[in-house]
């Protein structure tokens, strides 16, 4: 089991011994916040201060009587990888290594080789031009891969909802950038990921990498249904390798 140090929070309506109820981000006794109630501030010696039905014990973890949790998302399967990704453009500039969750199943891509990577394929955004319209678009090809494949490009929209950017190409060089650590979105699509054992090499193609790795650890914002909580006061309660479950916590979704 791989362990972590990482700050938790968020309330639970059946919460477990020991964990910190209400919310430590906005309960104020009215001499201070939780910060105020840490060892050598202010409020050190005053946890049994009182708000909302709630003492500082009982909320602050920095009175040392409880720990908090936090929400952590489901790591997500790389799945088969295939022959991995092409980005030959025949425009300059920057092109995406974009991750998506039902990339051959979806109706949002079509023409998509076989020997391509399950769930990732190159994208890149366009701007309006006298033969373009501004949009974001994916790499496809009717045909196999080979070292000289251009392969088409293709407008399509966006969904946040599965859609990650997990590395960066630049096209004039052919150098692939892992986006790992990165958190923003660019042009309606979430870039960058927590981490993960993803990796990019390149091929005889410029443009043409290959893909290996299990799991990208995704930020914690994705839907309500796709999250664990996994993390508690510095122990990671799951696989370090695969996010595998191992004690199941509750939270409140409404009190989040």
């Amino acid at each position: 089991v791989g362990l972590a140090e990482i700050e938790i929070f968020g309330p639970c309506s059946h919460v477990f011994e020991g964990t910190c109820r209400g919310d430590r981000r906005t309960w104020d006794s009215g001499l201070g916040g939780c910060s105020t109630y840490a060892a050598g501030e202010v409020n050190e010696h005053n946890c049994n201060d009182e708000s909302g039905g709630f003492s500082a014990y009982e909320v602050c973890p920095q009175c040392g009587n409880c720990t908090e949790f936090r929400t952590v998302a489901k790591p997500l399967d790389v799945g088969a990888v295939g022959g991995g990704v092409n980005c030959e453009s025949d425009i300059a500039g920057t092109a995406y290594v974009m991750y998506t969750e039902n990339l051959f199943a979806s109706t949002r891509f079509s023409d998509i080789p076989a020997t391509n990577a399950e769930r990732m394929l190159c994208v890149r955004y366009v701007a309006e031009g006298e033969f373009s319209v501004a949009g974001w678009q994916y790499h496809s090809s009717e045909g196999d891969w080979t070292a000289d494949w251009t392969g088409n490009w293709t407008a399509f929209s966006p969904d946040r909802s599965v859609d990650t950017l997990v590395a960066e190409v630049d096209i004039s060089s052919g150098r692939i950038a892992s986006l790992a650590g990165t958190h923003r979105e660019h042009r309606g699509i979430r870039m960058g990921y927590v981490g993960g054992d993803l990796r990019f090499q390149t091929t005889a193609a410029k443009l043409a990498f290959q893909v290996s790795g299990n799991y990208i650890q995704p930020h914690p914002e994705r839907p309500w249904g796709d999250v664990n909580l996994v993390e508690a006061h510095g122990f990671a309660m799951m696989s370090s390798t695969h996010g595998e479950l191992l004690a199941e916590l509750c939270i409140d979704k409404d009190n989040r």
